[in-house]
């Protein structure tokens, strides 16, 4: 886990909404659009999570992470 601040810019981002155990779809997903050219992932911002709620507030299948990959331009 790293700590830090993430500079402003632009993010293709995928909408996960379920447990965390199956992150690695929406991770892959992201990955694959990269590959298929829908955008073009920038090098000097690492791909990041944030987290839209909190699984002490819903159930294991309400919970919604966001994968976001930074993009060139």
């Amino acid at each position: 886990m790293l700590q830090g601040d993430i500079p402003a810019c632009r993010c293709y981002v995928i909408r996960h909404i379920g447990p965390y155990h199956q992150l690695g779809n929406a991770w892959s997903s992201a990955v694959m659009h990269g590959r298929a050219k829908l955008f073009r992932q920038s090098r000097k911002v690492i791909p990041f999570e944030t987290y839209e709620n909190s699984p002490e507030e819903v159930a294991e299948t309400e919970l919604v992470t966001l994968v976001h990959f930074p993009v060139k331009g």
